[in-house]
């Protein structure tokens, strides 16, 4: 029951925007959630945002050899040989 309330004191601290008596923890982590919202509403009304996302996915792929950077990487390993006499 405390947990319920504790939460819903940090819901309505969300709401109201002020955060004056939580601990550092809770009130850095209410601002990091702040600007990361402010972050995706700035990305979503620049209209060059696609276009610099574009570029850089391209010179990833000119810095890396190319491929499909959507994917993750396939890996293949071999065993190595090892000689019997080398100990």
């Amino acid at each position: 029951m405390e947990e319920e309330t504790h939460t819903g004191a940090l819901r309505d601290e969300y709401a109201s925007g002020s955060h004056a008596d939580l601990d550092p923890v809770q009130r850095l982590f209410l601002e990091k959630i702040r600007e990361y919202n402010n972050m995706h509403r700035l990305k979503e009304e620049d209209p060059d945002y696609d276009k610099q996302l574009s570029e850089e996915r391209a010179k990833l792929q000119r810095l890396h050899g190319g491929g499909d950077l959507s994917s993750f990487p396939q890996f293949s390993f071999s065993e190595p040989e090892m000689d019997k006499d080398s100990k």
